[in-house]
Order: C-alpha cells, then sequence, then structure tokens
C-alpha cells in the first residue's frame, strides 16, 4: 500500500514539475519579448524615402483653355488624313487657326472648304501641339464635298494657352 502511495506522489510531483516549468516558460518568454520591444522601440527608426530625382517638380504651365477637339477613332485606308499622317488618338482642334466649338465641329468647318483646297489642321499628338497640313479630298458619297477620310468623337480637352 505505500507503494501505491509513492507511485501517486511521483505522479503529482511530475505533473506540478510539469506546470512549473510550463508557467516559468511563459513569464520568460513574455519578460524576454518586453525587453526586446522596449529595446526597439528606443531605437530611432529611418524612414527610407524616395531619392529626390523621382519626386514630382512642378513645372510652371501656362494657363490652359477649356475647347472642344474632334479625337480620331478610325482613318479610311487610303484617305486624304491617311496621306498627311493623321494617327488614331490625335485630337484635331482648330482647322485653318479657326477653333473648334460645340456650335461649329470639325465637319462643320471642313465643309467651308472645296475638295483639293490644302488645310492645316492643328493637332495635339501624345501631349504635343503640332500642325498638319492636309489637302481635302472628294467625298465618295457627294463628290462635291470636300473629305478628310476619318470618324472622330468630340471631346473637351485642355489644349494650349489662351492666346492659341
Amino acid at each position: 500500500m505505500e507503494k501505491k502511495n509513492r507511485t501517486w506522489l511521483w505522479i503529482l510531483l511530475a505533473v506540478v514539475g510539469l506546470l512549473l516549468s510550463c508557467a516559468l516558460g511563459a513569464i520568460a518568454g513574455g519578460v524576454s519579448g518586453y525587453v526586446v520591444a522596449k529595446r526597439v522601440a528606443q531605437q530611432r527608426i529611418v524612414v527610407p524615402t524616395a531619392p529626390s530625382r523621382l519626386m514630382p517638380v512642378p513645372v510652371p504651365t501656362p494657363r490652359l483653355a477649356a475647347r472642344r477637339a474632334a479625337l480620331v477613332v478610325r482613318i479610311v485606308p487610303d484617305s486624304p488624313a491617311e496621306d498627311a499622317g493623321l494617327r488614331l488618338g490625335d485630337m484635331i482642334y482648330a482647322v485653318n487657326d479657326e477653333v473648334l466649338t460645340d456650335e461649329r465641329d470639325l465637319a462643320a468647318l471642313i465643309s467651308q472648304y472645296a475638295p483639293g483646297d490644302e488645310v492645316t489642321l492643328r493637332v495635339v499628338r501624345n501631349g504635343r501641339r503640332i500642325e498638319v497640313p492636309v489637302t481635302l479630298g472628294k467625298n465618295p458619297d457627294k463628290p462635291s464635298a470636300p473629305w478628310l477620310g476619318i470618324e472622330y468623337r468630340m471631346v473637351g480637352a485642355a489644349i494650349g494657352s489662351e492666346q492659341d
């Protein structure tokens, strides 16, 4: 019977020892985590910044005038527009210095001319203003009418300065 009591005593001591070692391990882990966190918090943290050459630099720009433009969405093959070098995405904002407006779109301005007339289109291409000379052709549906050979959508655009 005494041997039975001793067995229970050893089991009890083993369980208590395991619980104590777990408790001491948890306390030691918590204390070491606290110490490490306190040291890190006291250190000066340097946040990396982008090099100055990558930072946006304000560039002085002229006052922009909101205008209407004809955005080229299709160029007919073998048309005056293709021959002149117009490209998809070009924004035509004037014909012979006459600016496009809501009341006078590209078709209205082109209709003032005759087939064979040369006009200068003021265009924005990739953010740059250029002038494109075009010799107007004959409209396939109405030969007496001028034809440029593009499809376009009228869009609002900020193009150039108000003096243009």
